[in-house]
């Protein structure tokens, strides 16, 4: 699912969105804001007035909690004949101020909620709070007209505590939900804060004014200064500078940035000052990207989370039938007591039964889950990777730039009689500057150390997974793998031990080139963690098999271990992964490369590293922002961690549910002697949801 295009959304209710803040059409949540490069952040100011709220409500309840409890657990205390008449002022007050003051917002909701036919929590909480009152002002007002048999001690009941307890309760669980959102975009408000919110814009006559980020657009000049960080994407216009990148890309060491170089939003100039025209506005840049992947993920949908709406949307209806159903059972067999213990049973029923707990059960774990995420440099693009993730049994490595350095080497150039060593390298050099693949970036590197200069090429062709062909001061130069190679000339192509590739130049042999490629630290870990946890790994290349299995046996990874697919072009590395999937394994592909974007596209998970190419990022499931291979795992960790937290808050959602409402009805009574009280259906109710905030919100710990 996209990200919201609006600037507040429900993360409950895809679709559900708005300019300004609101509440949901749909299940009457406050609506959350989108995460905007530039935008105020109006989370917080969320959080107080729910806290205010819930402190204004519990002022006013507590009182009349205090009143009401002791003049029924000690009424030989005789309170109620103190106060006399003033008895049910007393508690009325208080209780009408809470309900009409600062839970009007839940009766405002309930009340929209009957309106548009989309019976919700918020239904059940306001019928519950309007009963209350209801009965208590009828017992107030016209206490001569009260059933003997709802009398409570020989007085008219009185609900007035139970309704403002219902209410305080359930702003209090408003307040935690409030919290718990903003407590899931800390990650995204860390990423965001890189970019300055005042930007130095130039003119055409490079006068500079102060121009907020939300209103800088794509091809505006602007000015930073050392110690200052790059407010948007751009390339630099004029000035030389040492840039940090590595809160962005994971990148330890500074990149030197001069004019036609590109920089990132959020980036940290160093030294010296830069004159940069931006690329992308503000919501299309680098740091807003990862914002929009974030909320998409956290606003996206599991089948777990499908089922639980199917069942909130007749929960309401259910709850409903059975609250009416208890109280007609009352009033058939409760005698003397009938019509108390029946409005009793219909108020505690209607107010226990949870459906929020219900409908948060999916949503605030893969909010939790998205966050953490973010924070560990992993954009999950929806919740569907992290599932497909966690049931993963088979993970496909590409070898260059995933489980090696992704910078290869020149480890020998042999050159062919009558060949000139630094002739064919510059031809091949020059053929090789239009390629994006690390092998021929090895290569031009390596001509320019030597100061070689390159050529124009012409008729430039781009083998995928092979090599490159083209023209160079009119000699047809191919330079790639063993099989292009061979489709070039009939000369006999040595073996040798190791990555190799090979230059032809006008169908003749003119040289053999061994790569050598360093496995990155972690590539042992990696895949004896996968292995110990039960997974399986390959690693499929297009190099060939003894550069894999030298490779492998650099990496320290023993061959019998990790299963190897080499000599590979992109469809065959896509028509692979088909396979292995067909043959019932839930496969995660592991790439950066163009040649891996069919693979990426095919797998259940495609995993783009960090530096990975715009094809390959666009293909992936998944999109780890630092070059650190160990974040596969973490990813894992994270998705693992996610699928279990969903089990858990669905089963104590409906847990809490089929033992409560039963309880509520008055199960118990034949054994307490005692009706359930709604002020502790009250409590009861917030306890749940709170049990699956503090479930998801333990995320948090179990990821570190």
């Amino acid at each position: 699912m996209a990200a919201p295009t609006h600037n507040f959304y429900c993360p409950m209710c895809p679709g559900q969105e708005r300019e300004s803040a609101g509440d949901c059409g749909v299940c009457g949540m406050a609506l959350v804001q989108a995460f905007r490069l530039g935008a105020e952040d109006h989370s917080n100011a969320e959080t107080l007035v729910a806290r205010r709220r819930f402190v204004l409500a519990a002022l006013c309840s507590a009182p009349v909690l205090a009143l009401a409890m002791t003049a029924d657990l000690a009424p030989s205390l005789g309170l109620r004949e103190f106060f006399g008449d003033w008895w049910s002022v007393c508690l009325g007050v208080p209780s009408i101020a809470v309900a009409f003051g600062p839970a009007r917002i839940l009766l405002a909701r309930g009340a929209r909620s009957v309106a548009a036919r989309r019976l919700n929590m918020f239904s059940l909480l306001s019928l519950g709070i309007l009963a209350s009152l209801s009965v208590s002002l009828w017992s107030t007002l016209l206490p001569s007209t009260v059933p003997a048999s709802m009398s409570h001690h020989g007085h008219p009941p009185l609900y007035f505590e139970a309704a403002a307890v219902i209410a305080t309760l359930a702003l209090f669980g408003q307040w935690l939900e409030a919290r718990a959102t903003r407590a899931t975009g800390d990650a995204l408000r860390c990423v965001l804060a890189l970019a300055p919110q005042v930007v130095a814009v130039l003119d055409g006559s490079d006068h500079e004014r102060s121009v907020p980020l939300s209103d800088v657009t794509k091809d505006m000049r602007f000015r930073v200064r050392p110690g200052e960080r790059v407010a948007l994407d751009g390339l630099v216009e004029s000035g030389e500078s040492s840039v940090d990148e590595s809160l962005l890309n994971g990148e330890p060491l500074p990149k030197r940035r001069a004019a036609g170089d590109a920089v990132i939003g959020g980036a940290l100039n160093i030294e010296g000052t830069l004159v940069v025209r931006t690329t992308a506005s503000g919501d299309d840049g680098f740091l807003a990207g990862i914002a929009k992947c974030v909320i998409a993920a956290q606003n996206s949908r599991t089948p777990a989370q499908d089922l639980a709406d199917s069942l909130s949307a007749i929960f309401v209806p259910i709850v409903m039938l059975i609250a009416v159903g208890a109280a007609g059972v009352w009033l058939a067999i409760g005698g003397d007591d009938a019509a108390s213990h029946a409005l009793a049973a219909f108020i505690s029923v209607v107010v226990v039964a949870c459906p929020c707990a219900l409908g948060l059960a999916t949503p605030m774990a893969v909010t939790v889950a998205a966050g953490q995420a973010a924070r560990s440099s992993i954009l999950f693009r929806d919740v569907g990777a992290m599932e497909r993730l966690a049931q993963a049994n088979l993970f496909v490595f590409d070898k260059t730039g995933t489980l090696s350095e992704g910078r290869p080497s020149i480890a020998s150039f042999d050159v062919q009689l009558p060949f000139d060593e630094r002739e064919v390298l510059r031809l091949a050099a020059s053929a090789e500057q239009g390629s994006e693949h690390p092998a021929a970036k090895s290569l031009v590197r390596h001509a320019r150390a030597l100061g070689i200069a390159r050529h124009a090429a012409t008729s430039f062709v781009n083998v995928p997974g092979r090599g490159v062909r083209a023209v160079v001061d009119g000699k047809e130069v191919v330079v790639g793998s063993r099989l292009l190679a061979a489709s070039s000339t009939t000369d006999p192509l040595p073996t040798h031990t190791g990555s190799l590739a090979f230059v032809i130049i006008d169908g003749r042999l003119a040289a053999c080139v061994r790569l050598q490629d360093t496995p990155v630290a972690e590539a042992k870990r990696v895949i004896d963690a996968l292995h110990a946890s039960g997974a399986k790994t390959l690693l499929a290349t297009g190099d060939s098999a003894t550069g894999g299995e030298h490779f492998l046996q650099k990496a320290g990874i023993a061959p019998n271990s990790m299963a190897m697919r080499a000599e590979l072009l992109p469809q065959e590395k896509a028509a692979l992964i088909t396979q292995l999937r067909r043959e019932g394994n839930t496969v995660v592909f592991i790439g950066d490369g163009v040649n891996d974007t069919p693979a990426l596209l095919v797998a259940d998970v495609g995993i783009a590293v960090s530096g990975a190419t715009d094809a390959a990022s666009a293909a992936a499931s998944i999109h780890l922002l630092r070059r650190d291979v160990t974040l596969v795992l973490r990813a894992r960790t994270i998705a693992l961690t996610l699928s279990a937290t969903i089990r858990q808050n669905l089963a104590l959602a409906f847990g809490y549910n089929l033992i409560a409402i039963p309880i509520a009805a008055g199960a118990l009574y034949p054994i307490l002697h005692r009706m359930t009280d709604p002020m502790i259906a009250a409590l009861a109710m917030s306890v749940s949801s709170f049990l699956v905030i503090a479930n998801s919100l333990r995320q948090t710990r179990s990821h570190h």
